[in-house]
């Protein structure tokens, strides 16, 4: 990892958004390399923090191929 992308991360994690993990899916599916695991409190913030990735991360490489987001909701009991 390059020192601009920890930089990154240390950072959106002072605003809420959590980098859960960086995994190699080179060739899965074949037009992504990297996949950025980000949880965080909204849409919005989770929004913000892959656009930095794509100017930041990696000397500002990234190009966003896929994306998705989920929604995780504490159990009732």
């Amino acid at each position: 990892m390059t020192q601009d992308t920890a930089d990154l991360i240390a950072d959106l994690a002072t605003s809420g958004v959590t980098t859960r993990g960086l995994y190699d899916v080179h060739g899965m599916p074949a037009d992504a390399d990297l996949l950025v695991w980000l949880h965080g409190e909204s849409a919005s913030g989770l929004q913000e923090a892959l656009r930095r990735f794509q100017r930041e991360a990696l000397g500002g490489s990234v190009d966003l191929v896929w994306s998705s987001f989920g929604v995780h909701r504490r159990a009732e009991f």
